[in-house]
């Protein structure tokens, strides 16, 4: 597994000074290593697959093949990192719209509750839950996260309407520390089944613990393909060596230092595009992994997604002509995996129709989805003859196994990002300011 990175920068000075960034930021990947960095109690995460992941796994897949009742739903309750990785990887994989389908699925579907305050959301969600034998995952490290707990709270009163207290309380997990917190008090109540959020291990770092590993796991989802991927990328990681040994720098601590440096040059924003619709929380992830990690101390990139071409016909014209304060990242996978990859008659082309010139005329017997590639390539180009720094993430194919890997790239790099602007990636202090004046609004 490789992940390909290339960028364009604008002239020969900013070069050099990579350079310099570049030496900067594999120190502080050694530093991420040697867990001799801000933050290193919340390192958990690092190399989380080999020393602690597989061994998780094979528990919950027991766990999975024993559990006692018959459930077509999960319902995943969290806010943020507690929930954003596992709809990250669902959304990449499902059918786009997989509970109007009257066919069977390799996966369960899932839905979300305690990501927002909606009370239509929350009723609509409970309408959906009526057509189906739902099995609950609560997710929340500290137990005491406002948005899940009131969710849980409605859906503990709807479960108990529909089942025994007994069946209830079995279809409802709990993800969460085993020490405190609201979830705790639950737990020794009613005695819910419970996975342990590891205390050296953030939210938004989280994804491969059982926070994110749980939830699909009971969804039938291939999460040992997604571990694996991670545990490829550490497993570079751990071995790669610093450029004084002539090896390149790996693309990890690249991205990083790019980050930096036109953080430098005065850009204020980095966007990430993307072209297939399948990929919007993937994006959503990443905007809160980078968001929470480096928005600091009046530092970092304001994260930002687009999907083109929609975005195109929308934000499109600023990135042409509004101000330039940003830098944009192309993600992108050369094909899907192979049980997705439809036969070629299958594949939709642009109809060849008559001779005649037309508006589609260049565009005719054509693939659709290279026709969509195209036009990521024709706004990479603009943007470029307009000044704005590009760069490319590409891996070979789009699968659990590469989704996971590229997961952990940016889990990695966001951590050298966050040290190369000398702040603590793993704490979020400015998340508790609302917190404390929500009360004087009630």
């Amino acid at each position: 597994m490789k992940l390909n990175l290339e960028y364009e920068l604008a002239s020969h000075d900013s070069t050099e000074k990579l350079d310099q960034w570049l030496s900067k930021g594999q120190q502080c990947l050694e530093d991420l290593k040697n867990k001799s960095c801000k933050g290193s109690e919340f390192l958990g995460w690092f190399d989380w697959p080999k020393n602690h992941g597989f061994e998780q796994l094979e528990k919950l897949e027991k766990d999975k093949n024993n559990y006692p009742l018959h459930y077509n739903l999960i319902v995943v309750v969290g806010i943020g990192g507690s929930y954003l990785g596992v709809k990250a990887v669902e959304e990449s994989f499902k059918h786009c719209h997989q509970m109007l389908m009257n066919k069977p699925s390799q996966h369960l579907p899932i839905v979300y509750l305690g990501n927002n305050l909606s009370e239509s959301y929350i009723l609509e969600q409970l309408e959906v839950l009526d057509e189906y034998e739902p099995l609950v995952f609560v997710v929340s490290k500290s137990g005491n996260t406002l948005e899940p707990n009131i969710s849980f709270s409605i859906l503990e009163k709807y479960l108990s309407s529909r089942y025994t207290t007994k069946e209830a309380n079995e279809r409802s997990i709990f993800i969460t520390n085993e020490k405190d917190g609201f979830l705790k008090e639950k737990m020794d109540l009613n005695g819910n089944k419970v996975y342990n959020v590891p205390q050296d291990v953030g939210g938004r770092f989280s994804v491969f613990t059982a926070v994110g590993l749980a939830p699909l796991t009971y969804a039938g989802f291939d999460t040992r393909s997604l571990l694996q991927g991670a545990h490829t990328l550490f497993d570079q990681i751990n071995f790669a060596q610093d450029q004084s040994k002539d090896v390149s720098y790996h693309p990890a601590v690249t991205y990083a230092s790019l980050r930096r440096l036109l953080w430098d040059e005065g850009k204020k924003m980095e966007v990430m595009a993307y072209s297939d619709p399948k990929l919007f929380s993937l994006v959503e992830w990443w905007k809160q992994l980078f968001g929470e990690s480096e928005g600091k101390n009046d530092l970092g990139l304001f994260p930002a997604g687009v999907l083109y071409s929609s975005d195109l016909h929308s934000l499109g014209q600023y990135m042409q002509q509004g101000y330039p304060s940003m830098i944009e990242t192309f993600l992108s996978f050369d094909k899907r995996q192979e049980g997705n990859i439809r036969p070629s008659e299958e594949r939709l082309r642009v109809p060849v129709g008559n001779c005649k010139k037309d508006a589609l005329s260049a565009f005719r017997g054509h693939y659709i989805e290279d026709v969509n590639n195209a036009a990521m390539k024709a706004a990479r180009a603009a943007h470029l003859d307009r000044g704005i720094p590009c760069c490319n993430l590409s891996l070979s194919n789009l699968s659990l196994n590469s989704i996971g890997y590229l997961l952990a790239f940016f889990q990695v790099s966001c951590a050298v990002s966050a040290l190369l602007l000398n702040l603590n990636p793993f704490d979020q202090p400015g998340v508790e300011q609302y917190k404390k004046k929500l009360v004087k609004f009630i």
